[in-house]
């Protein structure tokens, strides 16, 4: 069971890759580091080589400048790899969202279950929009 205790604020200072964040981490009593990390659950080498660009465009959507939850893989200070949760306002029930988390007042995004099933939609940028802007970006499709 996830526990917010357990998990660290943090905002999305730069994407570099379909699978690594540069967050700036808020460690409590004022103190904050910037660090990169790799998102635990997505694998890079797995993503077409046709679709790298798109992949890397849907998660800068996705969470670009954005507030997210961080859960290191594990508590020395030397952590690279960690799970990663959209801390912002959601539109709809997406793939990845978590609704109960004791401590939380608000739903997040598991950002690597949502990514892997905006991989099987071939990185479709519109429907990320939908989950974080509530646009619609397609035409909707006639009965």
């Amino acid at each position: 069971m996830m526990l917010a205790d357990k998990l660290l604020p943090a905002r999305v200072v730069r994407v570099h890759s379909a699978s690594r964040v540069e967050l700036d981490v808020d460690l409590g009593f004022g103190v904050r580091i910037s660090r990169t990390f790799q998102i635990d659950g997505i694998d890079q080498k797995a993503i077409p080589a046709d679709q790298v660009s798109a992949a890397v465009h849907a998660l800068v959507v996705l969470v670009g400048g954005k507030s997210v939850l961080l859960s290191p893989e594990h508590t020395k200070p030397d952590a690279r790899r960690a799970s990663v949760y959209l801390n912002e306002r959601l539109h709809g029930t997406p793939v990845g969202f978590v609704a109960d988390v004791p401590g939380l007042s608000k739903p997040i995004l598991d950002v690597a279950m949502f990514f892997n099933w905006i991989a099987a939609q071939s990185f479709d940028v519109g429907l990320v929009r939908e989950v974080v802007h509530g646009k619609k970006s397609r035409a909707p499709e006639e009965s």
